[in-house]
């Protein structure tokens, strides 16, 4: 799959061993065993203003496959090895795509 695809997989929790759930996701990047995954929620409201800073909100997200109004959470990069299960539902579109990497531009150094 290309960087830019909305995908759904299962993703483990960082602090349960096995246990996760099935979710939406987008393929930021990628090498030739894994993808780099940032998880999508269309939980926000309920989010504090410091976990919701890191939420870029996806403007065209019926376009790109998405069921509801969603969220990028662009705190953690997900490590996806590429032979576990991944479902492709549709694709980021052109204006998201850039609009994403303005926001982790403007917010590269909360992130360090």
């Amino acid at each position: 799959m290309k960087n830019n695809t909305i995908a759904i997989a299962f993703i483990t929790y960082s602090d349960q061993v096995g246990k996760g759930k099935t979710r939406p996701v987008l393929i930021y990047k990628q090498d030739d065993a894994h993808y780099q995954l940032f998880k999508i929620t269309t939980k926000y409201e309920t989010k504090s203003e410091h976990i919701r800073k890191f939420y870029y909100k996806v403007q065209e997200w019926q376009e790109a496959g998405l069921n509801r109004p969603s969220w990028i959470d662009t705190s953690t990069l997900v490590d996806f090895h590429k032979e576990w299960q991944i479902i492709k539902v549709g694709k980021l579109q052109l204006d998201d795509i850039i609009g994403l990497d303005q926001f982790l531009e403007s917010h590269r150094t909360e992130y360090l």
